[in-house]
């Protein structure tokens, strides 16, 4: 009698884990690219037993917080600013999943962004997102130049490592990143955010050219790594080729190549999770290292 208790409860908790397990949304498109005018359809799929529970659309443009643009029940409830015909909720019914796929019209290139689809009950379960990539009009043409260390540096010694950011717009809204990734990390990590200022620019006609500083001491090895500079601009994060940063090695009297020559990398992050900005504009606000999310990463590596 006691065992045949034990099975009952068992089978009721591992069936309750699968119940729980099989509940979510698929997003079947981590990546869309569009041009400016067009229409899309960002796909999203409720997996599981058929219920009411609720989908919910968010919004998250690089370095920003989600903001919550639909939610459907039984009819779609829309945000402020997330309203038709711009925006609308396209529904679906299949034997296996349902599907609560959002439509965008007339694409902007302000639409560029993560788009998040969730399943909510007591807890929202989100998908992959989807990066929806705008091209056209409206862009903006950036280069970023990181300068280069020719010998390794003693520990305890002081390196600057430079950026030049090159922008074809004189009113575009910069925004510097600064990572560093070592070996024993599976991604790099932000350590400085910058903001454009006057003092850092030049302006030359259409162009525009601002130098951006970062001084780090090199105590130990866990300070040595690639230190990469990026630029947020209209919702893209463009990185230049990093800086490599070593130790002098004991009784090593060869000089050594740290970085391999200035090129540009441009890098579209289907989602980033950063904390909301603090610090005045023009000035260096240091931040503690956090855990990123890249859900769909592209750039070209240099060997």
């Amino acid at each position: 009698m006691i065992m045949i208790a034990l099975v009952w409860i068992t089978s009721l908790f591992f069936n309750k884990i699968v119940c729980t397990y099989i509940k979510g949304v698929d997003q079947l498109n981590p990546f869309i690219s569009a041009v400016v005018g067009d229409n899309v359809t960002l796909k999203c799929f409720r997996i599981g037993e058929v219920n009411t529970d609720s989908i919910v659309w968010y919004k998250q443009k690089v370095g920003q917080k989600p903001w919550v643009m639909v939610t459907v029940q039984h009819e779609p409830k829309y945000e402020n600013d997330f309203n038709p015909p711009k925006f609308s909720i396209e529904q679906e019914k299949k034997e296996d999943k349902d599907g609560f796929h959002l439509k965008i019209a007339n694409v902007e290139p302000s639409d560029e962004a993560t788009y998040y689809c969730g399943h909510r009950d007591f807890l929202t379960r989100f998908g992959n997102g989807t990066f929806l990539s705008v091209a056209g009009h409206g862009d903006v043409k950036v280069s970023v130049l990181q300068s280069s260390m020719l010998n390794p540096v003693p520990a305890g010694a002081s390196v600057t490592l430079q950026c030049s950011v090159l922008f074809e717009s004189r009113t575009a809204e910069l925004q510097v990143l600064w990572f560093k990734a070592a070996l024993t990390q599976s991604h790099p990590q932000i350590i400085y955010t910058q903001y454009n200022s006057s003092l850092q620019c030049e302006s030359e006609s259409s162009k525009q050219t601002c130098v951006y500083n970062f001084s780090k001491k090199i105590l130990s090895l866990n300070d040595t790594g690639t230190y990469y500079c990026a630029v947020t601009v209209c919702g893209k994060l463009v990185f230049g080729n990093g800086t490599r940063v070593h130790l002098v090695s004991q009784g090593s009297v060869t000089d050594e190549t740290l970085s391999q020559d200035c090129v540009t990398a441009e890098v579209n992050y289907a989602a980033l999770s950063f904390t909301e900005r603090t610090g005045k504009r023009g000035r260096v606000k240091r931040r503690q290292p956090q855990d990123i999310i890249y859900s769909d990463v592209r750039r070209p590596f240099v060997t």
